[in-house]
């Protein structure tokens, strides 16, 4: 036969233990929320990176083109700046 106050204290440390799990769970559900609303806004920021890419480099091919039709070409500089480079001016002999 179980001592009456031992089952009591079962009773309520169940009941404890039952909310605290509770608890927890609805944190950790609040927590996946987050990190999923925080996975959305990085695979719209890698989307619009990317297109931005797509942009940057179909804008440079298209100068290419156009350089390359007046004769010139498209230069890298040192520190990593794109510029025009000129064809060099034929020299006449003095």
């Amino acid at each position: 036969m179980s001592n009456p106050v031992i089952a009591a204290m079962r009773r309520r440390l169940d009941r404890w233990e039952l909310a605290h799990l509770r608890t927890h769970a609805a944190e950790l559900a609040g927590q996946v929320e987050a990190l999923q609303g925080e996975i959305e806004a990085l695979r719209t920021r890698c989307e619009q990176a990317d297109d931005r890419a797509d942009w940057a480099l179909e804008s440079l091919c298209n100068l290419q083109s156009q350089i390359a039709e007046t004769g010139g070409a498209v230069g890298l500089t040192v520190d990593g700046q794109i510029g025009l480079i000129q064809p060099a001016a034929a020299t006449v002999p003095a």
